[in-house]
């Protein structure tokens, strides 16, 4: 099974997204924030991240610092 985390500070999105994603068969695990993310990161590793852009803190020219 897949491990994606997902990114999004929209809670109805992820649960949504989550669904159809869970139903794809993959593992998901979510974040509200890019900060949430990280700390996620350091602890397990992931096969595929989705991040909406436009969160704050998204923002910035380099959004892979982040993750």
């Amino acid at each position: 099974m897949n491990k994606l985390l997902l990114i999004d500070d929209d809670n109805e999105f992820r649960e949504s997204a989550r669904l159809v994603l869970a139903d794809d068969g993959f593992q998901v695990t979510e974040a509200d924030c890019p900060k949430t993310a990280y700390q996620l990161l350091e602890h397990e590793e992931f096969d595929l991240i989705l991040c909406d852009l436009h969160m704050p803190l998204c923002q910035d020219k380099d959004r892979s610092q982040y993750v």
